[in-house]
């Protein structure tokens, strides 16, 4: 099977299992905490649903999330399925990242494939592919891309490849904390892949 044809499959599992949901899904929970706090924003500018939205309890351990969920509400409002939609190109995103991510530090083309299939059709997706507000999708996504730089930069040595690589993950961090654990899991697949080599 071609890199082409995996990650069509992949990008088809992933809207195939969550995607043709999105016209019934609608915003659940923290979601209704949410939009009375940019609905009380006097202009909806993005500057004006920033400032509303940072009152939220979880601002100061999320930081990234008063620009992430704010711009959203400007673009979107109260078309919940746009937000669904937005999350599962991240989701899409993240799924085919980690597959290169992991084919590029064990080698194994099937084994990734299989880790990516794995990752998409997890069933505790369900708080991350029902909430627009757990964000795991898109930070999910920026941890695959800082794992893939971060593979890359290990190859070549890299100083820009693993200075964006930081960024990224710093941003995956500060948008949900959910990402930290999986830290332990850049060093390691770098060394394997550097032994690999």
């Amino acid at each position: 099977m071609t890199d082409r044809a995996r990650v069509f499959l992949l990008v088809l599992l992933v809207v195939l299992v969550h995607g043709v949901f999105i016209p019934w899904k609608g915003f659940y929970m923290d979601e209704w905490r949410f939009i009375p706090l940019w609905d009380s924003a006097p202009t909806r500018t993005p500057q004006a649903l920033m400032t509303a939205f940072n009152v939220a309890d979880f601002c100061y351990y999320r930081p990234l999330d008063i620009p992430y969920f704010s711009l959203q509400y400007w673009a979107f409002g109260r078309a919940a399925w746009a937000y669904h939609l937005f999350l599962l190109v991240f989701d899409a995103a993240a799924v085919v990242l980690l597959h290169a991510a992991w084919k590029r530090a064990s080698g194994d083309a099937a084994l990734a494939l299989v880790a990516a299939l794995v990752f998409a059709v997890y069933p505790n997706h369900s708080a991350t592919h029902h909430w627009f507000s757990v964000p795991f999708a898109a930070t999910a996504t920026l941890f695959a891309g800082a794992l893939l730089l971060q593979l890359l930069s290990a190859r070549s040595g890299g100083l820009l490849t693993g200075m964006l690589a930081a960024v990224l993950l710093a941003t995956a961090v500060l948008t949900y904390e959910a990402v930290l654990p999986l830290i332990v899991l850049m060093p390691a697949l770098s060394a394997l892949s550097l032994r690999r080599e």
